[in-house]
């Protein structure tokens, strides 16, 4: 008879997986909008991994591309709840890099002291304080409250505030790809995504832009009005 580890085994392997991923495929607009918020988080990473000189801070780049791919290889076997914790992570983790970049000691501490800790709302005071015209930058793009309604609304998710949003089956076998829970998911990407980019043209640009390449700022510059170029101080390559 076999025992819980085996029968907990048997359970994975009798879950078709390939089905859910061509169910979500074929949900193809949803499909499509989550390939493309993959794609900027990705010029981003490219761009900074390549052209920020400041290394100390490089893993979290890593982190945030490697959470994006968790969250869409989640979302495609039909998986929602975990894939809004992978969610959740993109964005904490630009925050980090954001902040770790200028400060290499206090990264230290973060990994040798499991007492420091820097929570979002810390994170978001020290650009507000320390970004030259932080105010005028980020109401060009509305990063903070976009940035505080979205992770209010992810985090209610992450922590089971909110039931019901997610369907729940008998057991893994029975669990499915479904056009709504997969929609509401999608869009929680798709604003992850959006503040992240956000929050590197506020907070980072100034420094770095000049090093981008013509093709990553013309991706990065896409749909962004006259003013917000202005103000930000983005060219379009």
């Amino acid at each position: 008879m076999p025992d819980q580890s085996q029968k907990a085994l048997l359970a994975l392997q009798a879950v078709d997986w390939n089905a859910r991923i061509t169910a979500t495929g074929a949900e193809q607009v949803l499909f499509e909008r989550l390939v493309n918020a993959n794609g900027l988080l990705g010029v981003w990473v490219r761009q900074l991994a390549s052209h920020d000189h400041r290394l100390a801070a490089r893993p979290f780049l890593f982190e945030l591309q490697a959470a994006a791919r968790d969250a869409t290889t989640l979302a495609s076997l039909g998986l929602y709840r975990a894939a809004c914790s992978s969610i959740r992570v993109i964005t904490e983790c630009a925050l980090y890099y954001v902040y770790f970049r200028d400060h290499p000691v206090e990264l230290m501490t973060l990994l040798y002291n499991d007492k420091y800790y820097l929570s979002k709302n810390d994170l978001v005071e020290y650009v507000k304080i320390h970004i030259p015209d932080f105010i005028i930058r980020e109401q060009s793009v509305g990063l903070t409250s976009e940035l505080n309604s979205w992770y209010k609304h992810i985090s209610s998710l992450v922590h089971g505030q909110i039931p019901g949003v997610f369907p729940i089956a008998p057991d893994l076998n029975h669990q499915k790809v479904e056009s709504e829970p997969l929609t509401e998911l999608v869009s929680l990407f798709e604003r992850a995504a959006r503040v992240t980019d956000s929050l590197f043209k506020v907070c980072l640009a100034p420094e770095v832009w000049n090093e981008f390449t013509p093709a990553g700022k013309k991706t990065l510059t896409k749909g962004m009005t006259l003013a917000q170029r202005q103000t930000l101080g983005l060219d379009r390559g």
